[in-house]
């Protein structure tokens, strides 16, 4: 039913709308035909009267050879050119004769413009002005047909356009009678087959409000959408008794249900929690190996004072990831133990590792997850600073901008490929021994941070032999909530 209701209007509104257009958009083409047959027409007669100036002021000039005629041809001159250029620029709407003949013409007036200008030189031939006056005589003749082709050519067009238009208004009048029939038609049938049962239904439905059950079922003749309606009406009449007496039963499931959902969430938070912490716990173990054998390296080649420092160093990283079992810590925290990391790499790697800390924020009054920064850190290191001959600079920016708290980690080292920064952000596996020392901290580092801060924004960037920029950004409210840093 709905289906044919639509497919009714659209076909009504279709056909008016195709009949209105249609009349609209021939009218339009009429008036543009019209105008541009009357402006053509125009054209061609401006210039045939204007040319007819130029040779009567080009005669004047010959009697008496006077400046004051020469520049009032060169004056006309210049509308002649005006109307031949716009004659020319129609001449492609034109018919294949008046075309040819305004070709024909443009070229005579070019050798006509020429030979006037030559005879300047020499005014005297007498041959050169017989030829001038046949000339002018031709462009003249030729005008004249020229005209004479486009009024026929706008006549043709006129009543071929007339004629159109007339059978597009019967078209179009016809069209209207058939929708007003089919309208009248349709109107009958809306009445019976779809009005009548609505109103019925509808006095069903207000005697089923008052909770009058025992009236008639609705007729259920026809599979339509009445037919349909009327169905479900009477099976719900004849459930909702029913429904009222299970109303109780349901709400004691629910009660039920909504403890089971309570244990299921606190379920959830705690394999969370569990989750996180083995996260958490996960350390890359070749730092430790390489800060090992530093501190060994060094032993060999001083005395004890830089090696005490160096262990000294490595005790607090050990203690830091040891006594940091909470979720969220002070920044300044993750600071010191950057500041402690950063000391046994200088150890290591002498002038071509520097490090430079950009804070514009309070660093004890927001928090984020323990060993967040280091890894980011240490990957800026070995796989982009270290690959340069020179080395290069490590940098840490933190501030706030438009309620985020943005940390951001960069080096100018040598970069990474595009496959590489994708499969970091992706969580991918990197190929080769290269992605799996870089991937793996990198990711922990990721996944912990969507498991503290599901909407926090995690951005790398980029460049060949230029650098690495990681960014991370923290809504402000969620890193600085008192109840969730860990002040110890």
């Amino acid at each position: 039913m709905k289906a044919r209701v639509m497919a009714f209007f659209c076909l009504v509104v279709s056909l008016f709308t195709i009949s209105n257009l249609y009349s609209v958009y021939s009218e339009i083409k009429f008036q543009e035909a019209f105008d541009t047959m009357l402006t053509r027409y125009y054209t061609i007669n401006q210039f045939l009267v204007t040319f007819t100036d130029d040779v009567e002021l080009y005669d004047r000039y010959l009697d008496d050879k006077s400046e004051t005629n020469w520049m009032n041809y060169m004056r006309n001159n210049l509308q002649v050119n005006h109307y031949i250029t716009n004659m020319i620029q129609d001449a492609q709407n034109q018919s294949l004769n008046g075309y040819l003949l305004t070709q024909s013409v443009k070229n005579m007036y070019v050798t006509y413009d020429e030979m006037v200008r030559s005879s300047l030189s020499d005014p005297g031939e007498a041959v050169q002005m017989e030829q001038i006056r046949d000339i002018s005589e031709m462009i003249s003749s030729n005008t004249i047909k020229l005209l004479q082709a486009n009024l026929s050519y706008g006549l043709e067009t006129y009543h071929g356009i007339s004629t159109g238009i007339e059978t597009r208004r019967i078209i179009s009048g016809n069209l209207i009678i058939i929708v007003i029939t089919i309208s009248i038609v349709f109107l009958s049938f809306l009445s019976d087959h779809i009005l009548n049962p609505l109103i019925l239904l509808a006095e069903n439905i207000k005697a089923v409000e008052q909770e009058q059950f025992q009236i008639p079922d609705l007729p259920v003749d026809k599979d339509d959408e009445i037919g349909r309606t009327n169905r479900s009406f009477n099976s719900m009449k004849a459930r909702l008794q029913q429904v009222i007496a299970e109303l109780k039963a349901r709400e004691e499931l629910t009660r039920q249900l909504h403890e089971r959902e309570l244990k299921v969430i606190n379920s959830e938070k705690m394999l969370e929690s569990a989750r996180l912490s083995y996260l958490q716990s996960q350390i890359n173990p070749h730092f430790l190996f390489n800060t090992l054998n530093a501190i060994s390296g060094m032993a060999t080649v001083e005395k004890a004072r830089t090696t005490n420092e160096m262990i000294l160093c490595l005790a607090r990283i050990f203690r830091y990831n040891l006594e940091s079992p909470h979720r969220i810590v002070p920044i300044v925290k993750e600071l010191s133990l950057i500041k402690n990391y950063i000391y046994i790499e200088k150890k290591r790697f002498g002038e071509r590792l520097n490090y430079v800390l950009k804070a514009d924020i309070d660093l004890k009054n927001y928090g984020i997850p323990p060993l967040t920064l280091q890894p980011m850190v240490e990957n800026c290191i070995n796989h982009g600073i270290l690959k340069r001959e020179n080395g290069g600079t490590v940098e840490i920016k933190l501030f706030l901008s438009q309620g985020f708290l943005v940390l951001k980690v960069l080096d100018n080292g040598v970069g990474m490929e595009e496959a590489q920064r994708q499969a970091l952000l992706s969580g991918k596996k990197l190929s080769g021994m290269e992605g799996v020392r870089s991937g793996i901290g990198m990711r922990n580092v990721f996944d912990r941070l969507k498991l503290a801060y599901p909407d926090c924004q995690i951005k790398i960037y980029s460049k060949k032999n230029r650098g690495t920029c990681i960014e991370i950004r923290i809504k402000e409210e969620e890193c600085s909530s008192e109840e969730s840093i860990d002040r110890g």
